[in-house]
């Protein structure tokens, strides 16, 4: 009977360090995606590179994720797991995802001012915003 709470308590502890291990992971991506944006609002990286650094973090965020995902879903004794950690893995894919937009969205706005600024005619059919500047 002792040696059965040995092997329940040295699981235990094994799972707890996975949990941390994995929510770390979460709290890693978080902190690239703001040092990322430190630079590019430093003026150290141009937001082509702002967005390209998000991209990165997405695709190797995802990846690493879904082969834990699928082993919680898959294993009875991980589903309590796996509802805390989809949702930590659902709110940091939505923080990349609107990081990515909004660098999308900056990237037309800058270039829809340079072509302002630099008086270059656009044609009235290139885009409403563009068209209006013009």
């Amino acid at each position: 009977m002792k040696y059965m709470g040995m092997k329940m308590q040295v699981a235990k502890e094994i799972l707890q360090r996975l949990i941390k291990h994995h929510a770390d992971r979460y709290e890693r991506a978080l902190a690239m995606l703001e040092e990322a944006f430190g630079h590019y609002e430093a003026g150290h990286i141009s937001i082509n590179a702002y967005l390209e650094a998000v991209c990165t973090i997405d695709q190797d965020f995802r990846r690493e994720r879904a082969l834990w995902l699928s082993l919680c879903d898959w294993s009875l004794a991980l589903r309590w797991i796996n509802r805390t950690e989809r949702r930590a893995f659902v709110e940091t894919c939505d923080a990349l995802d609107w990081c990515r937009n909004w660098a999308i969205r900056q990237r037309g706005v800058d270039v829809s001012s340079c072509l302002v600024s630099l008086g270059a005619g656009v044609e009235p059919g290139f885009g409403p915003a563009l068209g209006m500047a013009a």
